[in-house]
Parts: structure tokens; C-alpha cells; sequence
């Protein structure tokens, strides 16, 4: 019975191709997963806007949502339908065609990622063999076992640690969110450069730029944290793509709690950190990855590659200490 539960969706999938003329299974299957694609992580998004507006306000000091439906859960339908009624306004000399694409293809590109993301046993759009990025199901193969109650997580691993660390952090700064939201400052007019849109145009970027974190987080979830993989194997009864959108879900926790907790960095302290610390890091873990594989296991080779990624690590972290330069603060107030 957990076996019929954890791959339900997969024989639901075999039992309609064989309705299905054998030569169109192939597209057919294809439409059917993006069409699932294409409504779970939608629906993923608003109910993020709505976890994050009550989140950030719990942060703050203040209720969040709370007017339409309980505990304002319809709130994300109500900012659809205004987001949809709302007028379309076009700049005079804006070249229409540009100004309607690059929404569009904005989201396009963001949901293109999802093709190649195990969310669940067997559940992958394509599993392409060709190279690092898309061989993600043997990724997670390979992360699915256990020792005694512990899984073998490639985050459990001194370097496993320290990139899922630097991916995360680039992850942040990609998705354009605090303290890495640069192009665009909450105290700004309608978010700063997307002045020239309205209406569902305006809400496809967001929409964009949340399908994008979710997809790296969905990576990061992949290459680091087991895929579909339970976290202990007495939970290996719950079903695998329960276990992803769980961390998922975990991992959007985690960018509200960012964004409502460190304030915006500068761009020149943005440039500091990415390429004296973490440009140097990333190299340096990967020549760890490279000696933890090749050194027999045991408790030397986790002495060696720990020391390998704590020391550069301390000393560039006293590095970029050093360098900071602090100003006295002079505040004036209205009188």
C-alpha cells in the first residue's frame, strides 16, 4: 500500500497512455507533465505570497493578511483577479513586441528548469544523461541510502556542507532577494525598474522570480539534501514527493526568515563577498570534493577535509573583516 501511494501519480501516468495511441504516448505524456508543472508551482507561488506576507509581518510586529477569507487565505485569489482586471498600460515608445515577450518569456525560461527536477521517485520530466546538471536522478540515487536511521546526504560531507552553503547564498543573490535584492528597493515606487508595467504583465515578473527560487532551492534540494529521499529511514513510509515539497517548503521558510531578519547590502559589499570569499571557496571545495572521493573512508579523511575547507574559510571570512570600514553614523531628524 506505500508503494501504491508513493507511486500513484506514475501509475495514473501508465494508466492513461494506454488509452492513448502508441504513437502519441510521448506527447501526450509530455502535456500531461507540463500541465502539472505548469499548476502545482503557480499555486506553489501564491500560497508563498500569502506565507510571506504573514511571515514578515509576524517578523515585524503586525498581522499580515487577515481581511479576505480566514486568516486572509484568499487574499492571493483577490490580488489575481485585480491583477488581471487591472488596465494594461503600454510607454508610448515602448516597442510593443519587446514589452510583451519579456515577461513572458521571463516565466518561460524559470519553468524550464523543472524538466529535469526529481520531485519524486520516477517522477522526472527528462532524465537526460549529459553532464553534472542533468544526470539529477543519479544524483539522487546516490544519496538515497542509509546508514543505521541516518541517510547518506551529500550535505552530511564536509564539502557537501560548504557548497550547499555557497549554492544557497548564490541562490539568494539570483533570485533577487534580501540581502541580495539590489536591482530593485521595497521603499521604491513599484519595485524600482518594473515602473513601465501594470496589470498581469507586472505580476509575471514576481511570478518569474518565485518559480526561479523555487527551482534553485528544488537544485539545491537535489545536489545537497537527498531529492525525494526521507530524512531517516523509519520515515521512508511517507511518500517520496511529500518529502520534497517538505523541504521545499522548508528552504522558502528560510529565505522569509532572510529577508525579514538582514537589512541590503551595498553593491560593492556584494562584489567583495563573491569574489573574495566565495569564488575562492567554491574553488577550494572543489578540490576537497575531489580528495574525499579519492581517500579511503574513515575518520582521516574527514580530519583532512574538514581542515582543507575551515582554514581558507576563517581566513578569508578575518579577511574581509579587516577591510571594512566603519563611518559614524550621523542621523537628523525633522524639527
Amino acid at each position: 500500500m506505500t508503494q501504491f501511494i508513493d507511486q500513484i501519480f506514475v501509475l495514473g501516468m501508465q494508466w492513461l497512455l494506454n488509452y492513448v495511441p502508441a504513437g502519441a504516448r510521448s506527447l501526450v505524456s509530455a502535456i500531461v507533465c507540463v500541465v502539472a508543472v505548469v499548476i502545482v508551482f503557480p499555486l506553489l507561488f501564491a500560497i508563498t505570497t500569502w506565507l510571506e506576507r504573514k511571515g514578515l509581518g509576524r517578523i515585524q510586529n503586525r498581522f499580515g493578511p487577515n481581511r479576505v477569507g480566514p486568516w486572509g487565505l484568499l487574499q492571493p485569489i483577490a490580488d489575481a483577479i485585480k491583477s488581471l482586471t487591472k488596465e494594461d498600460i503600454v510607454p508610448i515608445q515602448a516597442d510593443h513586441v519587446v514589452h510583451f515577450l519579456a515577461p513572458v518569456l521571463l516565466v518561460a525560461a524559470a519553468f524550464l528548469a523543472y524538466a529535469v527536477l526529481p520531485v519524486g521517485r520516477n517522477m522526472v520530466l527528462v532524465n537526460l544523461d549529459a553532464g553534472v546538471l542533468f544526470s539529477t536522478a543519479s544524483i539522487v540515487d546516490r544519496q538515497a541510502g542509509y546508514t543505521g536511521i541516518w541517510p547518506h546526504w551529500f550535505v552530511f560531507t564536509p564539502w557537501g556542507i560548504v557548497g550547499f552553503t555557497l549554492f544557497m547564498i548564490a541562490a539568494t543573490a539570483e533570485s533577487n532577494r534580501s540581502p541580495f535584492d539590489l536591482p530593485e528597493g521595497e521603499s521604491e515606487i513599484i519595485a524600482g525598474y518594473y515602473i513601465e508595467y501594470s496589470g498581469f504583465k507586472f505580476a509575471l515578473f514576481f511570478l518569474g522570480e518565485y518559480l526561479g527560487m523555487f527551482a534553485t532551492s528544488g537544485m539545491a534540494i537535489t545536489l545537497f539534501l537527498g531529492g525525494w529521499s526521507a530524512p531517516l529511514s523509519v520515515l521512508t513510509f511517507i511518500p517520496s514527493y511529500i518529502w520534497f515539497f517538505a523541504k521545499l517548503v522548508t528552504l522558502i521558510c528560510g529565505f522569509i526568515w532572510i529577508r525579514g531578519t538582514l537589512p541590503r547590502l551595498r553593491m560593492d559589499q556584494l562584489m567583495n563577498l563573491a569574489w573574495e570569499f566565495i569564488l575562492p571557496m567554491a574553488l577550494i571545495n572543489m578540490l576537497v570534493a575531489g580528495i574525499w572521493h579519492l581517500m579511503p573512508a574513515g575518520p582521516l579523511r574527514w580530519l583532512v577535509c574538514s581542515a582543507i575547507v575551515a582554514i581558507p574559510c576563517i581566513l578569508l571570512g578575518i579577511g574581509l573583516k579587516h577591510k571594512k570600514k566603519f563611518q559614524v553614523r550621523t542621523y537628523r531628524y525633522a524639527e
